[in-house]
């Protein structure tokens, strides 16, 4: 999204501005644009991005005035000024980010843009296919399904679920585990709570990578459930989107 405003009527239209050299006839139809980020822009969670902007007069050539404003509606404690700005402070969030201007013959522009997420590069969706093995009674019962697991908009937790049908004995059986993780730059452990075929509630643990440039979430969990069934888990992962909510 990306919304302009234009330039208020001018109130004198032959009055010079000492300081930018231009009549308000050359500032007439000007335009402010912000220029980076892009509307629908990911921009990483506290590392350095650049914020620039551009006056224009009506022909399009660029006029040099720096007094440029910058706000966003996720954090209203925090603002910028100039034309271009480094800046690692955006909050986490999707932002409407604002660039405003008062020109000295007092005419306000402002451009605002769109959909820019502001998270952990770990953030996002991460959805697949994962595999178990299951043990009881010494009867092996293979489990294959798919998992969901959301990490949030800092990185620092992983939540989701699994599920999948194991074979027994001629029987099919639905396993269900609740994924829950802590990550540690990349480093994750936790557990996964499983409900074994409605009889037992059990929390496996559970550890592995996050890469989000990679192999993606990478797990594996498992353990002995009061002395009758014995797990051995695998999730892998791809983040499949940027969604972290």
């Amino acid at each position: 999204m990306t919304r302009f405003v234009p330039a208020l009527l001018l109130l004198s239209a032959c009055t010079t501005d000492a300081t930018l050299g231009l009549t308000d006839d050359d500032l007439d139809g000007s335009m402010l644009r912000i220029v980076e980020p892009r509307s629908a822009e990911f921009l990483e969670l506290e590392s350095e991005h650049r914020l620039v902007a551009e006056l224009t007069d009506a022909a399009g050539d660029v006029i040099e005035f720096d007094e440029i404003v910058w706000t966003t509606d996720v954090d209203t404690e925090w603002t910028a000024e100039g034309v271009e700005i480094a800046d690692a402070a955006l909050a986490p969030g999707m932002h409407e980010i604002t660039a405003e201007v008062i020109l000295p013959n007092g005419d306000r522009l402002a451009h605002t843009i769109g959909g820019v997420r502001v998270q952990s590069r770990y953030a996002g969706t991460y959805a697949g296919l994962f595999s178990a093995n299951v043990e009881t009674q010494g009867v092996q019962a293979p489990c294959s399904g798919s998992a969901v697991v959301v990490v949030g908009v800092t990185g620092e937790t992983a939540t989701g679920d699994a599920a999948c049908v194991a074979g027994l004995q001629g029987f099919e059986l639905d396993l269900a585990f609740i994924i829950d993780l802590i990550n540690n730059d990349g480093q994750v452990d936790g557990v996964a709570a499983a409900d074994l075929f409605g009889f037992f509630q059990y929390d496996f643990p559970a550890e592995g990578t996050l890469d989000p440039e990679g192999e993606g979430l990478n797990i594996t969990f498992g353990g002995n459930a009061f002395d009758q069934v014995i797990v051995d888990g695998r999730i892998q992962l791809p983040r499949v989107s940027l969604e972290s909510e």
